[in-house]
């Protein structure tokens, strides 16, 4: 099962000139562009309607998924570094595995580990400058540039003029009510402003002249110009690819058990499966293979729910990518859900089910199912609905998918260590600080200019597919 949701409500990430410094820190004391209350009760909530639908016999979609207890061969988390999306996952996780559900000390009447047996879980994370696969739109856009190509002549389209000539009369009282020039391409900034301050009561205090009309049409503004941006399926499949590779990829650890289909997998691999079996003939796929087996033949085994706590950025074009984008900006802790099931006796063993907001929606190239037949849902996602002899990613994006290739698959293969990143990275540090940072920084450099067509085969590779 994999999960991508946005962030909780936040602070606005930019102080408009209209509203002064003062008035901005005693609105949000945390600073710009943090996590609020508010946000960290969204993302809680979400996490205890998870724990209901996946954990234990009572659970609505699938019992016994996962295990009451946390258990890190079954759960791992994945966020964007924003102090926001970090705070957001700790906030699910708090709801999914709450107070109650950690380990006693092993002694005397086996008191709690921590205060009401809180369950501390690791939450992964890299560098926002290497953060390829969950930081959005500004990676996808430099991945993937043909597919963004039309952006480039956007402001020339009669479309886009005819907006900028019709909205001319807002643009100029925006201007004065937000003390900075007005434009379409700032308008989600102001929109994205005015929702920030309007859901905490703030918006007169910080912009008395604001009407409500102009509100409104902020708003409608800020979303035509969002569809402008968003582009087509295919394009936003190939912009969005390695995040969708990476999803692709850990579904075939499991639907193409073989060590080939597993080493593609960027997140969410364990060396231990878990016991627990779905119930029903249709149920969400868990290993069965015997945990002390597994250990014994050093085996590996993907992990069963994969969480990935990133931005609107992140999302809106995975919509797009998945055929269910509405046109709008996905709200505050707003997630997508794909779940693995199995389906005995049907054309496929497994099937892919997408959810948002808690809805279902029909995948692209799967017939019109909601319950979409694995083999279709690889086909198509794995070369962007081409056919896979014209699918070649490095040549449709006419660009590699990111700039350094062998410091990303240094990064890929210390992300997979999984608890041994950690010990890693201090023994970098220390052999980096023995070395002098000059050296290290040559290195890095040198790695970052290392590009070629050859670094990024297993792009070109589609995921096996079961037949």
């Amino acid at each position: 099962m994999i999960l991508i949701h946005r962030h909780g409500d936040r602070a606005p990430t930019d102080r408009l000139a209209a509203v002064s410094e003062a008035q901005f820190n005693q609105m949000w004391p945390n600073g710009a562009g943090e996590l609020t209350s508010i946000g960290m009760n969204q993302l809680f909530m979400v996490g205890q309607t998870l724990r209901s639908k996946y954990v234990g016999p009572n659970a609505t979609v699938s019992p016994n998924f996962l295990s009451a207890n946390f258990n890190q061969f079954e759960y791992r988390v994945r966020s964007t570094d924003y102090n926001r999306t970090l705070m957001s996952a700790q906030s699910l996780l708090y709801g999914l595995f709450p107070l109650g559900t950690g380990p006693n000390l092993p002694s005397g009447n086996n008191p709690p580990a921590l205060p009401s047996n809180f369950q501390p879980i690791p939450i992964h994370t890299i560098p926002l400058a290497q953060d390829d696969l969950l930081i959005g739109k500004d990676f996808a856009y430099y991945n993937c540039p043909t597919a963004h190509s039309f952006l480039t002549g956007l402001p020339q389209t009669p479309a886009y003029q005819d907006q900028q000539r019709a909205n001319a009369a807002l643009l100029a009282a925006l201007t004065n009510i937000t003390g900075e020039p007005a434009a379409l391409t700032s308008i989600t900034k102001i929109n994205d402003n005015f929702v920030c301050y309007g859901a905490h009561g703030y918006l007169q205090q910080a912009f008395p002249t604001l009407t409500e009309a102009q509100r409104l049409s902020t708003l409608s503004l800020a979303q035509w110009y969002l569809r402008q941006t968003v582009g087509n399926q295919q394009d936003n499949c190939l912009s969005n690819y390695v995040l969708m590779h990476d999803i692709l990829a850990h579904f075939a650890a499991i639907a193409t058990p073989t060590q080939q289909a597993r080493a593609k997998s960027r997140v969410g691999r364990s060396e231990v499966p878990s016991t627990k079996q779905g119930h029903g003939a249709l149920s969400m796929h868990s290993s069965a293979v015997d945990t002390a087996d597994a250990v014994n033949a050093n085996q590996v085994y993907p992990t069963r729910f994969v969480h990935y706590s990133a931005h609107d950025s992140t999302l809106y074009p995975l919509l797009a990518t998945l055929g269910n984008f509405n046109g709008t900006n996905p709200p505050y802790a707003s997630h997508i859900v794909l779940e693995l099931w199995q389906t005995p006796g049907g054309s496929s063993p497994f099937a892919v089910k997408a959810s948002f907001q808690d809805q279902d929606f029909v995948l692209p190239g799967c017939g019109g199912q909601v319950l979409c037949p694995y083999s279709a849902f690889s086909s198509f996602f794995s070369t962007c609905g081409l056919p896979a002899a014209q699918f070649n990613y490095v040549k449709l994006c006419g660009a590699d998918p990111y700039a350094d290739a062998e410091l990303t698959q240094l990064r890929q293969q210390l992300h997979d260590a999984n608890n041994k990143v950690d010990n890693l990275t201090i023994a970098v540090a220390v052999v980096a600080a023995a070395a002098g940072c000059v050296i290290v920084l040559g290195v890095l450099l040198h790695l970052r200019r290392s590009k070629s067509e050859a670094d990024y085969a297993s792009f070109n590779e589609p995921i096996p597919p079961v037949t």
